[in-house]
């Protein structure tokens, strides 16, 4: 390998976000190991970033001052602004909201919690580098391309990419705008990772054989597609403005190899090869004070709701068995209910007269409740009698009330 640098990031900053433990939504371990190889690949070697120019925030739990970090991140840079975020991705109203560690899973807070992707957005369009780069490995994240979401939406942002002459702007998604990103089960390697910053992350790493030079972004992407869509994972998006598909993103592992004459990795090419024992991850670069640093005093955030949104419990196949065969068994015993009456004993006939107006109600009540749909359609084996009973005791107890009515007057 050269010793002389890929190019000179000294007036660029990447900002990586990883949120792999949340409070209210399911976690994503992978995260964490997704992270750390982004991070080590811009450090290492093949792209050549110096550490102090790679910012890495791991599990911001709110929003807070997060808007203003950015700000503050890219405020300085004319040549390389990249940003990256491995997480849960929700939507807000057809909008894309990077969920943090306390986002809820559902409400408008995840909006004022989580991080909306407009003020990532609006960070890397206010400031001024040649080439703008957006990588998101979340559900939801093709938001992002769409003309309206992309960082290369209005005129404005048009006319900055001119004057400033810069290669424009590329964004990455993991997923669709309406289609979820996925990671690797843990019982599968040492150390799983999501899908799309591992396959993302090997291609850089196995270079392209027979490609000169550097490796662009638009050969990176064509190759992670085709190594995801082979292995039936989940697909990703992209979107890209005045040729920043052609940034040159690393150099080609795969020609220096052949120029030292080492032995080439070998591209995957079944789907076992997402169960192969995994390399050695790259080291993660030390910890660097950055050179810029969160605002003193953060924006208000609410504080956290003290549970989890709740949701109704399901109702058991079981439970509903029951409840249909209690309210069938009082059909016949209501009308036995009659023979009583006939008692000349004054007790005997007092119960059998409660016996006969409880015995509908109750069947009736059983027989509602057991339909009450919390858990899905209903078949129709439940259907059926379940209509039975509700028919049959909503008649003997409104005839019991006419009775009663009529003795009443």
């Amino acid at each position: 390998m050269s010793d002389s640098r890929l190019r000179d990031y000294s007036r660029s900053r990447a900002v990586l976000i990883g949120v792999s433990n949340y409070k209210y939504l399911k976690s994503v371990p992978p995260g964490d190991n997704s992270l750390d190889r982004m991070a080590g690949l811009l450090t290492g070697p093949l792209c050549d970033w110096p550490a102090d120019r790679v910012h890495v925030v791991r599990d911001p739990r709110r929003r807070g001052g997060l808007p203003d970090t950015l700000m503050a991140a890219y405020e300085d840079v004319t040549d390389v602004a990249l940003f990256y975020f491995v997480g849960h991705g929700q939507l807000v109203e057809d909008e894309l909201c990077l969920a943090l560690g306390e986002s809820p899973g559902h409400g408008y807070r995840r909006s004022t919690i989580g991080l909306p992707f407009a003020d990532v957005r609006a960070a890397l369009r206010a400031c001024a580098a040649h080439t703008k780069i957006l990588i998101l490995d979340c559900c939801h994240a093709g938001v992002a391309t769409q003309p309206r979401h992309s960082l290369g939406d209005g005129h404005a942002t048009e006319r900055l990419i001119d004057m400033t002459a810069g290669t424009g702007a590329i964004t990455l998604a993991a997923s669709g705008a309406y289609n979820t990103a996925g990671f690797e089960p843990q019982h599968t390697a040492p150390r799983p990772e999501t899908y799309f910053t591992k396959y993302f992350v090997d291609v850089v790493e196995q270079g392209l054989p027979g490609h000169p030079g550097g490796l662009p972004l638009h050969l990176i992407y064509a190759r992670t597609a085709d190594a995801l869509a082979r292995d039936r994972k989940p697909a990703p998006t992209r979107s890209s403005l005045h040729h920043a598909d052609r940034f040159i993103f690393a150099r080609n592992a795969a020609e220096t190899a052949e120029a030292s004459g080492k032995p080439q990795p070998e591209a995957p090419t079944t789907r076992e090869s997402m169960h192969a024992a995994p390399r050695e991850p790259a080291p993660a670069p030390p910890p660097q004070k950055p050179a810029f640093g969160p605002p003193q005093q953060p924006g208000f955030c609410p504080p956290p709701p003290p549970h989890p949104p709740l949701s109704r419990p399901t109702r058991s196949p079981v439970s509903r068995t029951i409840r249909l065969l209690l309210a069938l068994a009082l059909i016949p015993l209501t009308w036995l209910m009659f023979w009583p009456m006939q008692s000349e004993s004054p007790s005997t006939r007092t119960l059998a007269f409660l016996g006969l107006f409880v015995a509908p109600v109750l069947g009736l009540w059983l027989s509602c409740s057991a339909v009450a749909r919390r858990n899905g359609r209903l078949s129709k084996g439940v259907k059926v009698p379940a209509a039975v009973g509700i028919v049959v005791h909503g008649t003997m107890a409104f005839l019991l009330l006419i009775g009663m009515m009529n003795d009443l007057t």
